[in-house]
């Protein structure tokens, strides 16, 4: 394998990764973002001032724990039996 062709193959398989990892970044970002920057035009790429208490308020906003209850039970009884 050449060289040129290595830093080929890195620089392909480096923009692979960006392009893969980019909708978590989004997903970070936006749950970042105050109501008016998701809402503004053009979108931001970070948000002008992060707030963190967008977690709190979804978590409190909701029957969280009765959510993740629900989901930890079908993946408990639904893993085992997939498996089998």
């Amino acid at each position: 394998m050449t060289r040129s062709y290595r830093y080929a193959l890195y620089i392909v398989l480096l923009a692979v990764v960006l392009v893969m990892l980019s909708p978590i970044y989004w997903l970070i970002q936006t749950s970042l973002k105050s109501p008016a920057d998701m809402a503004s035009f053009p979108p931001t790429w970070w948000p002008s001032a992060p707030r963190f208490a967008n977690y709190s308020e979804a978590v409190s906003s909701v029957n969280f724990v009765g959510a993740l209850q629900n989901s930890l039970t079908i993946a408990f009884i639904t893993t085992p039996l997939t498996t089998l």
